[in-house]
């Protein structure tokens, strides 16, 4: 794989910068370059790549892990889920048996999982691939993972199952922005927190408070959780044009690499219904008859862009990150 590059000394960007002065020319880091400095605590170093979909996170990764001789840890939930290889841009076979990696194919697909078991799920991992290494990457896009595993999550209560019936009702009768209005006079700060077009995210805030009578933002962790590594959390932020282009050019490749294949056997297994993912969930109407290929590609095209854009408004609200602005070539 290209992205792949002997063993150097790792480097830690300390400013934003453009991906071009990530490698030189010869395809590795510049240990020149006044960007970087070195860091002087790799006892136990956990580093974290993350950003939207297709800018170029799985192939620093593959770079980073390469030099550094350590495991790559996913945090990307559709690549949780096998036979969802081509459609989720997981690591090949070739990838997987340079580099180890850990937390894909543990579920099958339309299997439920959450935020929480992943915590739970990669700490371990992390614990005992640490007893032996003093580097692990971790790499993926889930936004809310990333969180999970680094900052732990709020103690929210549990909400029966009759109260968020009952706002999905109120959703189907009187329209998102009646629940977005009330949201925003009952708890203001997770109002602005969330994606409030994002009916889901506000059922749920709502939810809490309407069983227990106190707002989402209340239950709120008192103190950040520790973890007992050094992290270094890079972020990386395209440019929206190329990204756009970038994403459209790989839908193309994954169509070429067997993504029809792939969904048509999900869809046989009779388990292509259950999975609500852009990249799949498309393919439902065309192998109904309902679309042709060329609608099913460009709504794959469309929504992969839409998910990118939802992506890039979580992590520019991140704090903390050193944030990695690329351009196009």
């Amino acid at each position: 794989m290209e992205c792949l590059v002997g063993k150097v000394s790792i480097f830690l960007i300390i400013n934003s910068i453009s991906e071009r002065d990530f490698f030189n020319a010869k395809g590795v880091i510049n240990p020149t370059n006044p960007n970087f400095v070195k860091n002087g605590n790799l006892n136990r170093t956990l580093i974290v790549i993350t950003g939207p979909t297709a800018s170029g996170k799985s192939c620093l990764a593959m770079r980073m892990a390469a030099e550094l001789d350590c495991a790559i840890v996913s945090a990307d939930s559709r690549q949780l889920y096998r036979g969802m290889d081509i459609g989720t841009a997981k690591p090949t076979a070739e990838d997987r048996a340079i580099i180890p990696h850990f937390m894909l194919d543990i579920l099958h697909p339309g299997e439920r999982y959450s935020a929480a078991r992943y915590e739970k799920d990669a700490t371990k991992v992390l614990e005992a691939l640490f007893q032996k290494e003093s580097e692990v990457i971790v790499c993926g896009g889930t936004g809310f993972y990333i969180k999970a595993l680094l900052e732990g999550l709020d103690p929210i209560p549990h909400v029966p199952k009759e109260v968020y019936d009952e706002l999905n009702k109120k959703l189907e009768r009187q329209g998102l922005d009646s629940l977005v209005q009330k949201l925003l006079e009952v708890d203001p700060l997770r109002a602005k927190e969330i994606n409030l077009q994002n009916p889901r995210r506000v059922i749920r805030s709502l939810g809490v408070w309407e069983s227990t009578g106190k707002p989402f933002s209340a239950f709120k962790r008192d103190h950040p959780k520790e973890l007992p590594w050094h992290i270094e959390k890079m972020l990386l932020l395209p440019d929206r044009e190329s990204l756009y282009a970038k994403i459209d050019k790989r839908v193309d490749e994954m169509l070429n690499g067997g993504l029809e294949d792939e969904a048509r056997k999900l869809h046989e297994n009779g388990v292509l219904g259950k999975i609500d993912t852009v990249g799949y969930s498309e393919w439902s109407n065309y192998f109904k008859g309902t679309i042709d290929l060329d609608s099913c590609v460009a709504l794959i095209k469309r929504n992969t862009r839409r998910y990118a854009k939802r992506q890039y408004t979580w992590f520019r609200k991140l704090t903390g990150w050193r944030r990695i602005f690329t351009k196009s070539p």
